[in-house]
């Protein structure tokens, strides 16, 4: 799965946060307020990235029509 993918579900900006929060282990206050990376039960940690493009992209492929088309 790639940011055009997720780019369809979420705000580019959003996942700049959520890649840029996985490499650097902390968000702004701005980021954190705006997108509430790091708080509410949303915690940072390693992976919280790509655990999500992960599981989602699986989602993605297998939910593609059966049409002969590759989704990825």
């Amino acid at each position: 799965m790639t940011s055009t993918h997720l780019a369809q579900f979420h705000d580019h900006f959003y996942i700049k946060a959520v890649v840029a929060a996985e490499r650097m282990g902390e968000v702004s206050e701005k980021i954190r307020g705006q997108y509430n990376i790091g708080v509410n039960g949303n915690s940072i940690f390693d992976g919280m990235y790509r655990r999500s493009v992960t599981a989602c992209g699986g989602r993605y492929v297998w939910s593609a029509p059966a049409n002969g088309r590759q989704v990825v």
